[in-house]
Protein backbone atom coordinates (compact mmCIF):
# COMPACT_ATOMS: atom_id res chain seq x y z
CA UNK A 1 0.00 0.00 0.00
CA UNK A 2 1.55 3.49 -0.97
CA UNK A 3 -0.48 5.99 1.29
CA UNK A 4 1.05 8.99 0.21
CA UNK A 5 3.75 10.10 -2.27
CA UNK A 6 6.13 13.60 -1.57
CA UNK A 7 8.01 14.67 -3.94
CA UNK A 8 8.35 17.06 -7.12
CA UNK A 9 5.19 17.84 -9.50
CA UNK A 10 6.16 17.25 -13.02
CA UNK A 11 3.57 17.82 -14.75
CA UNK A 12 -0.15 17.64 -15.16
CA UNK A 13 -1.91 15.87 -18.20
CA UNK A 14 -5.84 16.20 -17.87
CA UNK A 15 -6.60 13.94 -14.46
CA UNK A 16 -3.30 12.67 -14.25
CA UNK A 17 -0.34 14.33 -12.18
CA UNK A 18 2.95 13.32 -12.76
CA UNK A 19 5.48 13.30 -9.62
CA UNK A 20 8.70 12.84 -9.51
CA UNK A 21 9.66 11.00 -6.22
CA UNK A 22 13.59 10.14 -5.98
CA UNK A 23 13.96 10.29 -10.19
CA UNK A 24 11.12 7.84 -10.18
CA UNK A 25 8.15 9.35 -11.91
CA UNK A 26 4.25 8.09 -10.45
CA UNK A 27 1.05 8.81 -12.46
CA UNK A 28 -1.80 9.50 -10.19
CA UNK A 29 -5.23 9.90 -10.85
CA UNK A 30 -7.06 13.24 -9.51
CA UNK A 31 -10.29 15.20 -9.53
CA UNK A 32 -10.19 18.53 -10.37
CA UNK A 33 -10.61 19.36 -6.60
CA UNK A 34 -7.03 18.15 -6.02
CA UNK A 35 -5.47 19.22 -9.50
CA UNK A 36 -7.18 23.04 -8.71
CA UNK A 37 -4.93 23.10 -5.49
CA UNK A 38 -1.61 21.83 -7.08
CA UNK A 39 1.20 24.14 -6.85
CA UNK A 40 3.40 25.37 -10.19
CA UNK A 41 5.43 22.57 -11.94
CA UNK A 42 8.78 21.94 -10.32
CA UNK A 43 7.37 22.96 -6.75
CA UNK A 44 7.36 20.35 -3.92
CA UNK A 45 3.83 18.56 -3.69
CA UNK A 46 2.19 15.60 -1.29
CA UNK A 47 -0.26 13.62 -2.33
CA UNK A 48 -2.36 11.34 0.14
CA UNK A 49 -2.39 7.92 -2.18
CA UNK A 50 -4.80 4.65 -2.80
CA UNK A 51 -3.87 1.85 -4.99
CA UNK A 52 -6.41 0.59 -6.47
CA UNK A 53 -6.00 -3.00 -7.94
CA UNK A 54 -8.52 -3.98 -11.06
CA UNK A 55 -7.90 -7.20 -13.02
CA UNK A 56 -4.03 -6.68 -14.26
CA UNK A 57 -4.68 -2.96 -13.71
CA UNK A 58 -2.71 -0.85 -11.12
CA UNK A 59 -4.20 2.38 -10.83
CA UNK A 60 -2.75 5.15 -8.04
CA UNK A 61 -5.21 7.76 -6.73
CA UNK A 62 -4.49 10.92 -5.40
CA UNK A 63 -5.96 13.63 -3.23
CA UNK A 64 -4.91 16.87 -1.17
CA UNK A 65 -6.12 16.43 2.03
CA UNK A 66 -6.20 13.00 4.47
CA UNK A 67 -10.55 13.56 4.87
CA UNK A 68 -10.77 13.21 1.24
CA UNK A 69 -9.10 10.27 1.20
CA UNK A 70 -11.14 8.83 3.77
CA UNK A 71 -14.53 9.90 2.13
CA UNK A 72 -13.03 7.82 -1.11
CA UNK A 73 -12.59 4.78 0.85
CA UNK A 74 -15.90 4.22 1.50
CA UNK A 75 -17.85 5.57 -1.80
CA UNK A 76 -15.80 3.01 -3.21
CA UNK A 77 -17.28 0.56 -1.15
CA UNK A 78 -20.97 1.07 -2.05
CA UNK A 79 -21.98 -0.88 -4.84
CA UNK A 80 -21.78 0.61 -8.88
CA UNK A 81 -19.46 3.31 -7.23
CA UNK A 82 -16.21 3.09 -8.40
CA UNK A 83 -12.64 5.11 -8.61
CA UNK A 84 -13.75 7.59 -11.42
CA UNK A 85 -17.32 7.98 -9.67
CA UNK A 86 -16.30 8.63 -6.47
CA UNK A 87 -13.40 10.78 -7.86
CA UNK A 88 -16.15 12.99 -10.04
CA UNK A 89 -18.15 13.27 -6.29
CA UNK A 90 -15.57 14.45 -4.20
CA UNK A 91 -14.42 17.11 -7.10
CA UNK A 92 -17.84 17.85 -7.65
CA UNK A 93 -18.52 18.67 -3.59
CA UNK A 94 -16.44 19.16 -0.75
CA UNK A 95 -15.81 16.61 1.85
CA UNK A 96 -18.01 18.99 4.00
CA UNK A 97 -20.84 19.29 1.51
CA UNK A 98 -20.73 15.93 0.83
CA UNK A 99 -21.08 14.77 4.37
CA UNK A 100 -23.36 16.76 4.91
CA UNK A 101 -25.46 15.46 2.28
CA UNK A 102 -25.22 11.88 2.80
CA UNK A 103 -25.55 12.41 6.85
CA UNK A 104 -29.30 14.60 6.17
CA UNK A 105 -30.66 12.27 3.19
CA UNK A 106 -30.23 14.97 0.50
CA UNK A 107 -30.15 12.97 -2.61
CA UNK A 108 -31.07 15.92 -4.62
CA UNK A 109 -27.28 17.39 -3.89
CA UNK A 110 -25.88 13.64 -4.62
CA UNK A 111 -27.24 14.00 -7.99
CA UNK A 112 -25.97 17.21 -9.17
CA UNK A 113 -22.51 15.50 -9.71
CA UNK A 114 -22.09 14.16 -13.07
CA UNK A 115 -23.23 10.39 -13.63
CA UNK A 116 -25.23 10.30 -10.31
CA UNK A 117 -28.61 8.98 -10.66
CA UNK A 118 -31.06 8.99 -8.52
CA UNK A 119 -30.37 5.16 -7.36
CA UNK A 120 -26.87 5.71 -7.21
CA UNK A 121 -27.51 8.75 -4.32
CA UNK A 122 -29.96 6.72 -2.51
CA UNK A 123 -27.70 3.83 -2.32
CA UNK A 124 -24.66 6.08 -1.03
CA UNK A 125 -26.92 7.40 1.67
CA UNK A 126 -28.31 3.80 2.41
CA UNK A 127 -24.67 2.57 3.18
CA UNK A 128 -22.78 5.46 4.56
CA UNK A 129 -25.12 7.72 7.00
CA UNK A 130 -24.46 5.40 9.85
CA UNK A 131 -20.13 5.10 8.77
CA UNK A 132 -20.29 9.16 8.43
CA UNK A 133 -21.58 9.86 11.58
CA UNK A 134 -19.38 7.59 13.28
CA UNK A 135 -16.52 9.82 11.68
CA UNK A 136 -18.52 12.83 12.71
CA UNK A 137 -19.87 12.93 15.92
CA UNK A 138 -19.79 17.23 16.02
CA UNK A 139 -22.14 17.25 12.97
CA UNK A 140 -24.48 14.12 14.38
CA UNK A 141 -24.85 16.35 17.70
CA UNK A 142 -24.98 19.92 15.61
CA UNK A 143 -28.20 18.29 13.84
CA UNK A 144 -29.74 16.05 16.39
CA UNK A 145 -29.97 19.67 18.14
CA UNK A 146 -32.39 21.01 15.84
CA UNK A 147 -36.38 20.43 15.98
CA UNK A 148 -37.81 19.04 12.67
CA UNK A 149 -39.32 22.02 11.60
CA UNK A 150 -35.93 23.61 12.29
CA UNK A 151 -34.16 20.99 10.02
CA UNK A 152 -36.43 21.71 6.91
CA UNK A 153 -35.48 25.07 7.26
CA UNK A 154 -31.81 24.74 7.19
CA UNK A 155 -32.26 22.12 4.26
CA UNK A 156 -34.62 25.04 2.75
CA UNK A 157 -31.23 27.99 3.10
CA UNK A 158 -28.80 25.22 1.52
CA UNK A 159 -30.97 24.08 -0.95
CA UNK A 160 -31.27 27.99 -1.87
CA UNK A 161 -28.01 28.05 -2.41
CA UNK A 162 -26.32 29.30 0.60
CA UNK A 163 -23.60 27.25 2.53
CA UNK A 164 -24.36 24.74 5.75
CA UNK A 165 -22.79 27.03 8.47
CA UNK A 166 -23.87 30.09 6.98
CA UNK A 167 -27.14 28.73 7.63
CA UNK A 168 -27.12 26.90 10.65
CA UNK A 169 -25.53 30.09 12.14
CA UNK A 170 -28.94 32.43 11.01
CA UNK A 171 -31.19 30.01 12.09
CA UNK A 172 -29.52 29.60 15.94
CA UNK A 173 -29.64 33.44 15.83
CA UNK A 174 -33.49 33.50 14.73
CA UNK A 175 -33.98 30.60 17.69
CA UNK A 176 -31.94 32.91 19.95
CA UNK A 177 -35.13 35.10 20.58
CA UNK A 178 -37.09 34.45 23.06
CA UNK A 179 -40.55 34.93 20.18
CA UNK A 180 -39.13 32.43 17.73
CA UNK A 181 -40.37 29.47 19.32
CA UNK A 182 -42.61 27.24 17.84
CA UNK A 183 -42.06 28.72 14.34
CA UNK A 184 -42.94 26.99 11.44
CA UNK A 185 -40.14 26.11 8.64
CA UNK A 186 -41.34 28.35 6.27
CA UNK A 187 -41.45 31.50 9.39
CA UNK A 188 -37.66 30.67 10.10
CA UNK A 189 -36.24 30.84 6.56
CA UNK A 190 -37.96 33.87 6.05
CA UNK A 191 -36.37 34.89 9.47
CA UNK A 192 -33.38 33.49 8.71
CA UNK A 193 -32.88 35.36 5.26
CA UNK A 194 -33.05 38.65 6.73
CA UNK A 195 -30.75 37.93 9.33
CA UNK A 196 -28.39 36.63 6.09
CA UNK A 197 -29.34 39.61 3.90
Amino acid sequence: MISFLKGILDSVQDETIIIDVNGIGFSVQAGASTIRRLPPNGDKVKLYTYLHSREECLSLYGFYEQNELELFRLLIGVAGIGPKAATVLLSFLDPEKLKTAIIRGDAGTLKQAPGVGKKTAERIILELKDKILKITPSENAAMSSFSTEEDDALAALVALGYGETEAQKAIRQVLEKGTATNLTATELVRTALKKIG
